[in-house]
């Protein structure tokens, strides 16, 4: 029985470990560019915009 809780336990802690990196990762990530046409703000993560969502101007290259 105490081997079980251990078990557990430990997956526990590994799946916790595990959810802090990727939210680390995603927030080491996130980017806010400035639309030079409409002054638009866009935020994203894990990738990277290359026009404005809501004009289509092209962003500057950083």
């Amino acid at each position: 029985m105490n081997f079980i809780v251990f078990v557990y336990i430990a997956i526990g802690i590994t799946l916790a470990f595990l959810a802090m990196l990727l939210y680390m990762r995603s927030v080491a990530s996130r980017q806010q560019h400035v639309c030079p046409v409409c002054g638009e703000r866009q935020t994203v993560e894990l990738m990277d915009a290359k026009r404005c969502s809501q004009c289509g101007a092209p962003f500057a290259n950083d």
